[in-house]
């Protein structure tokens, strides 16, 4: 496809058809047919064979290649039997007039195209689309749109040229004056790419919505309220568009587990998640990365009975990752639950400020005592903690399953 290409005419549209004329026999009209501007051309009198058009009339350097194509869509079989490109030059220029058949359909618009290789020395070079036959029937016209006009080094450059239709009305028009509704946009690469027909900043739930429209309401649409910016129905369709597009979202985030999953919860739904899982008030109260922590830790581990050891533990894994924790019951003090932990675990080697955070988790049975101590690996703290001499235990238990099973845990 040939790179850096310029569109010589501007395409009709409902609201302007510059540089478009005809003769004086012809009807030139800009219409809307399958949601996209096109030029309605149809002979005042309908057995006439002499009614065209012409886009505009071009100066040649002289030994390039000039290519036109566009779209074309018969209203009657005549003209879809007898349509013609003819491209001549006029007014003293000697390219030699070109008429190439370019049969098309009733049933859809098909891309029609020529090339000729255009002399210089004066004048102007003209290209018509021109349905001719002598043939003395009654004729309804024809509708052209996407019509491309440019030049070429050699002919199957130009051809290339001309092959895909791509935005050449620089900067790129629309079918409102205002530019803000209807535009073609380049799908590639600017002015080495073809263009694509989109519509304003409409939801998806709105697009798919119209879309699924009879055709005749969007036809009509498009030609609407143009100075607007056109499609109205289309834009009062955005509102409730709208609010469907935001059901739809959550509907699908709910069945994708967005709002059961910790890392993809919105901010307002987390707390909520807290709630469903049963997360006392205080932990339902911890700032947001916390809590998303919390809750990912109670979805990964499971949730564990309230009051218990494994929960106690399992708090304190929340909010010191990697620490190692242990909690034993006073031999002394009745009510009164010792948490041990490695002193590298304790921050600053505070215990009142580990024992006032696991507090804060609702972790400890009511009426009960914490008291945090730093783990030990003597002999000596073993004892003091358990409340007995090791010889004095082992002895009560006449195995060594039954010594194993005392609970010496080495932390």
């Amino acid at each position: 496809m040939a790179a850096n290409r310029q569109n010589l005419v501007t395409n009709p549209r409902p609201e302007g058809l510059e540089h478009w004329v005809s003769t004086s026999g012809t009807l030139l009209e800009g219409v809307v047919n399958e949601g996209s501007p096109a030029l309605k051309v149809s002979p005042l009198t309908p057995t006439t064979n002499s009614f065209y058009a012409r886009p505009a009339e071009f100066q040649p350097q002289g030994g390039e290649w000039l290519a036109i194509s566009a779209e074309i869509k018969a209203l009657d079989q005549w003209c879809a039997d007898n349509f013609r490109i003819v491209i001549q030059g006029i007014s003293g220029n000697s390219t030699p007039q070109t008429v190439v058949a370019a049969p098309v359909t009733q049933a859809s618009f098909t891309r029609v195209q020529a090339a000729v290789q255009v002399v210089g020395g004066g004048g102007v070079v003209r290209t018509q689309l021109w349905p001719t036959n002598t043939e003395s029937v009654e004729k309804l016209g024809f509708l052209a749109r996407r019509v491309i006009v440019t030049y070429g080094a050699t002919q199957q450059e130009a051809l290339d040229a001309v092959a895909h239709y791509f935005d050449g009305d620089s900067p790129r028009r629309s079918i409102s004056a205002t530019g803000s509704w209807y535009t073609h946009s380049w799908t590639g690469t600017p002015n080495a790419s073809t263009s694509a027909a989109t519509y304003g900043t409409t939801r998806e739930w709105t697009d798919r919505w119209w879309e699924s429209l009879p055709e005749v309401y969007k036809t009509l649409d498009v030609g609407q309220n143009l100075a607007e910016g056109g499609f109205p129905l289309r834009r009062w369709m955005d509102g409730p568009g709208d609010i469907g597009h935001g059901f739809r979202q959550i509907s699908d985030d709910l069945y994708d587990g967005v709002y059961t999953d910790p890392d993809r919860a919105p901010d307002s739904a987390v707390r909520w998640l807290a709630l469903m899982l049963g997360l006392p008030p205080a932990q339902r109260a911890l700032p947001l990365p916390q809590l998303r922590a919390r809750i990912r830790a109670v979805v990964t581990i499971g949730r564990t009975a309230v009051g218990t050891r494994a929960q106690i533990e399992e708090a304190v894994h929340v909010l010191y990752p990697g620490s190692v924790a242990w909690v034993r019951p006073s031999t002394t003090e009745t009510h009164t639950l010792i948490l041990y932990m490695r002193a590298s675990d304790i921050p600053g080697e505070d215990t009142e400020a580990v024992r006032t955070a696991v507090l804060g988790t609702s972790t400890i049975p009511a009426g009960h005592q914490l008291v945090v101590e730093p783990a030990s690996t003597s002999w000596d703290a073993w004892e003091a903690a358990a409340g007995t001499t090791w010889d004095e235990k082992e002895a009560t238990l006449p195995t060594w399953l039954d010594s194993d099973s005392a609970g010496v845990t080495q932390i």
